[in-house]
């Protein structure tokens, strides 16, 4: 490949880079299904209830979970820090 060839490709990775990265840090980490996900891995038991709240200026996914001894409890999973304690 020339030179000219691959400092194009070298300007193309950085010009798309400009573009494709503030996009992606535009997506939150969690949705409410991963939320979901992540307390049934941390925590165990049974989601009975799960929704989107807002707390000050955060997104919150509030988790129920009925735990295996019968215990009800709520799990908070900050949009982008996960889960709370």
């Amino acid at each position: 490949m020339r030179l000219t060839g691959k400092i194009a490709i070298h300007i193309w990775f950085a010009v798309a880079a400009t573009i494709i990265e503030p996009a992606l840090s535009q997506t939150p980490p969690y949705t409410l299904d991963d939320a979901v996900e992540l307390v049934q891995k941390e925590i165990g038991g049974r989601v009975v209830r799960a929704e989107t709240v807002q707390k000050d200026d955060r997104t919150v996914y509030e988790i129920r979970v009925l735990s295996d001894d019968g215990r009800v409890r709520t799990i908070e999973v900050d949009m982008h820090n996960g889960i709370q304690k």
